[in-house]
């Protein structure tokens, strides 16, 4: 067998990591809570910073979104956020 290649880091904030390895970008979701990695506007700056290294990395062909956490994928929008909005 080969050597084994470790991923690089490409983005690392609290709670979201984008990993790189041949070509493949993992961006990993551990968002605490529930739903599990529910969306607020604060959140979904962290993704969009995560989204800008991956979109400045020209080797990445791909990007595979998962979740760190046992109890799901995305809640989507935090239920909270959602309710305090008035329209």
């Amino acid at each position: 067998s080969g050597p084994t290649t470790m991923p690089a880091m490409l983005f690392d904030a609290d709670h979201a990591r984008v990993e790189t390895l041949d070509g493949v970008a993992t961006l990993w979701l551990a968002f605490p809570g529930s739903p599990a990695n529910a969306l607020t506007p604060p959140r979904l700056a962290v993704l969009d910073a995560a989204l800008a290294a991956v979109a400045a990395t020209p080797s990445v062909e791909v990007l595979v979104v998962r979740s760190g956490l046992p109890a799901g994928f995305c809640g989507g929008h935090d239920p909270a956020v959602l309710a305090a909005f008035d329209s």
